[in-house]
């Protein structure tokens, strides 16, 4: 599928081993329909906002939707729920609001967005035993929603302290977030993250926490945190934003994201793990449960997609996993036979809003050609945000080589169209250009880029691969061919 290249997450003997979706997943939230289940996480920058991806097995998974179109907040944190046959998604976004949209089916159409006018972040949906709706959100607050989930009609108060993590562990700071709601017989269980989003490895964790009420007083469990990395040296670190789901058979598991541990520029991906309830009503993990091993797989049926992250522009569509860095206006993209022309925008590659997408491979490689037209700039980049991005800008002229979003050094290379490739070896970026497609030379200026990420730049974002064109001219690309290096 085409979010899942190199890695392998289905084993094909019954296991699986994770990430169930490598790459860039942050906040993840889920929601069982029968036997199918949907996903939402955090779309930030990226546009256009949100995704929702489906599978039958909480395994393979493939891209389902983008239901909201036209929206141009930055999205954190959502919340997929369904409510008497209405589907909602709970958001929060950067200007300081959190928002809903909903759908009668899951396939759309939704609404435009309804700002909630709510402050405090990750918003998380829950119903009394009165039919009654609510909001959880960071800190503990809690606001009531009226009938139809769309307008608060009580102040934001809150319900819950943070559950007391002990001094000598080392945490970004406490930061109560995230709050997932599920009724499980008598009891409703709040699931949050603490700890900070990434900082020490040991510090972004799970806890819960129960009550027979939705608003309280709750309990926290004795098991807390029920996940967190107890070393630095751990292969998945900084756990956090746990979501509760059963498969179809009742079996019990919490869907989280974590950082792998050297490979922080892949963002926070999406984990699965099994939890047990105990006799006395918590959720554990059982014993002798790893996330770096194979693990059973949950009941049902694995289907697999063979969508590539390969494109060939002269094919006239746009993937629908391309998003735009920090705007996407479709009136620059122009398809023909040619490939898929870009009108420049921006004075270099990072300000160009590239055209980016999710690769949670360690070693791969891309390739296209490209065609410059009057005075523009164009190329492949390895970013993470304006300040911080990696690879190559034809222009003309010359080919140089970009660290941090400047010029290392470059060559001088006459005419407007050449073929290029690019190396993503463990985090080592390589250069090579061609006249013809089949000799290409080595711009022997390698870029490291290991640090491009959130303890080093902020921002919670993550380095995604992508192409762009600057400036007056515009470019064209006829393809970008993307291949898992053995």
């Amino acid at each position: 599928m085409f979010i899942d290249q190199g890695h392998k997450c289905d084993q094909g003997n019954g296991t699986y081993l994770n990430p169930v979706l490598n790459g860039d997943y942050p906040d993840p939230s889920i929601l069982r329909v029968g036997e199918d289940y949907y996903l939402a996480c955090s779309s930030f920058v990226y546009y256009p906002s949100l995704t929702l991806y489906h599978s039958k097995d909480m395994v393979n998974w493939e891209w389902f939707s983008n239901p909201i179109q036209g929206f141009d907040e930055d999205v954190w944190a959502p919340d997929l729920i369904q409510h008497e046959g209405r589907f909602y998604l709970y958001f929060y976004t950067g200007s300081g609001n959190n928002w809903v949209s909903y759908a009668d089916c899951i396939e759309g159409p939704w609404c435009a967005p309804i700002n909630l006018h709510i402050p405090c972040i990750d918003p998380g949906h829950c119903v009394d035993e009165d039919g009654n709706r609510y909001l959880y959100l960071s800190g503990g607050n809690f606001v009531q929603l009226d009938a139809t989930g769309t307008k608060a009609v009580s102040k934001v108060e809150q319900r819950i302290q943070e559950w007391p993590v002990p001094d000598e562990w080392d945490i970004e700071g406490v930061f109560m977030e995230g709050p997932k709601i599920k009724k499980v017989g008598d009891y409703y269980y709040l699931t949050t993250a603490e700890g900070g989003t990434a900082g020490p490895a040991t510090g972004h964790m799970i806890v819960q926490a129960r009550s027979k009420s939705v608003k309280g007083p709750w309990e926290f469990s004795p098991y807390n945190p029920i996940l967190r990395a107890q070393s630095r040296n751990e292969k998945w670190i900084c756990k956090g934003h746990g979501t509760l789901i059963d498969d179809v058979k009742g079996n019990w598991y919490i869907i989280y994201h974590a950082y792998e541990n050297g490979y922080m520029t892949f963002g926070r991906q999406t984990l699965l793990e099994p939890l047990e309830l105990t006799a006395d009503g918590w959720f554990k993990t059982p014993d002798g449960v790893r996330a770096d091993l194979p693990l059973k797989k949950p009941a049902g049926e694995a289907v697999q997609s063979r969508a590539s992250l390969s494109v060939d522009f002269r094919n006239g569509e746009m993937p629908h996993h391309f998003r735009g860095f920090g705007g996407y206006d479709v009136s620059r993209f122009t398809f023909g036979p040619d490939g898929l022309t870009i009108q420049g925008k921006g004075t270099q590659g990072s300000n160009s809003n590239p055209l980016v997408f999710i690769s949670g491979d360690k070693r791969y490689e891309l390739t296209t050609c490209i065609t410059l037209h009057g005075d523009c700039g164009a190329g492949i980049t390895f970013l993470y945000n304006q300040e911080q991005s990696a690879g190559f800008d034809f222009h003309p002229g010359g080919v140089d080589v970009i660290r941090h979003s400047r010029p290392l050094s470059g060559v001088r290379v006459e005419g407007e169209k050449l073929y290029f490739k690019v190396e993503n070896d463990d985090q080592y970026i390589r250069t090579f250009y061609s006249t013809d497609g089949v000799h290409y030379k080595k711009i022997n200026h390698v870029v490291d880029v290991s640090t491009y990420h959130h303890n080093t730049c902020d921002g919670f974002l993550s380095l995604r691969p992508g192409i762009f064109a600057y400036g007056e001219g515009s470019a064209t690309f006829e393809y970008l061919h993307y291949r898992v290096l053995d």
